[in-house]
């Protein structure tokens, strides 16, 4: 899966020709189910996140600078979060190759922001450009769109019996 996201950062980078500020793609956060305590919906990171990360973790953003390249930062993974939900292949802590969520502030710190993702005004320009990178799927997504028809195929097949 690395190789198939580096492909698909490259590309993206290079269809984006951003050279100055900072490019933030966000996952979105939990929604909490109204009168049910501390519920929480099932979990969908937005798709441009989950393309660009493979990953489905609330509040993570994908920061892309010219300079520096791409950084996640994530929330720490709980203890608690390990023993109720049980993320697969997660330990306590920040997953390798990614940061802290508190030090995304620092990392942006007076930079000019163009936000992507789970944001209230995205950046049209920079959406149309990783629509245009997204259109033709690689390996890894027809894997999964082949697995889905079929599964929608077996489903259909029990329910006429």
């Amino acid at each position: 899966m690395e190789q198939f996201l580096e492909r698909r950062r490259v590309a993206t980078a290079a269809a984006w020709d951003h050279h100055d500020g900072v490019a933030l793609v966000a996952a979105g956060d939990e929604i909490p189910v109204p009168g049910r305590g501390d519920r929480t919906y099932p979990f969908r990171a937005h798709s441009e996140y989950l393309y660009l990360t493979d990953r489905e973790r609330p509040g993570g953003v994908l920061a892309f600078d010219p300079g520096e390249g791409w950084v996640e930062f994530v929330a720490p993974v709980t203890a608690k979060e390990l023993l109720w939900t049980g993320l697969e292949g997660d330990r306590e802590g920040v997953p390798e190759g990614t940061c802290p969520l508190d030090e995304l502030e620092a990392f942006v710190s007076g930079r000019p922001v163009r936000r992507l993702g789970v944001t209230p005004e995205p950046d049209a320009e920079l959406r149309d450009a990783l629509i245009r990178v997204r259109r033709p799927k690689d390996d890894v997504e027809l894997e999964r769109m082949r697995a889905a028809a079929q599964a929608t195929r077996d489903g259909f097949a029990g329910s006429c019996r």
